[in-house]
């Protein structure tokens, strides 16, 4: 779990502030966990599901369906999809 929750500690601090805000707002997902594949369902602010992906470990990757992670890649961190799935991970332990 050590290297797991650092893994997802990184991502959080990729982050910018705005993004890392308003996942606080956004409701628990449905987390599927298998081996270093983290894959999750987050209801969006309307009432749109994203399907939401964290890759662990040495080929750390992630990624949403979401407008702003498509129109993004990732240039400004991880949506707030992804953040609120890495924080509810680390919150299970």
């Amino acid at each position: 779990m050590a290297h797991t929750s650092k893994d997802l500690q990184d991502l959080q601090r990729l982050a910018d502030r705005g993004r890392e805000n308003r996942s606080h707002a956004r409701t628990a997902p449905i987390i599927r966990w298998v081996g270093n594949k983290i894959t999750a369902h987050v209801t969006g602010s309307g009432e749109n599901v994203y399907r939401t992906r964290i890759t662990l470990g040495q080929k750390r990757s992630y990624g949403c369906d979401c407008q702003d992670h498509r129109k993004q890649r990732g240039r400004k961190g991880p949506c707030k999809h992804v953040i609120l799935v890495a924080r509810e991970v680390l919150t299970l332990g």
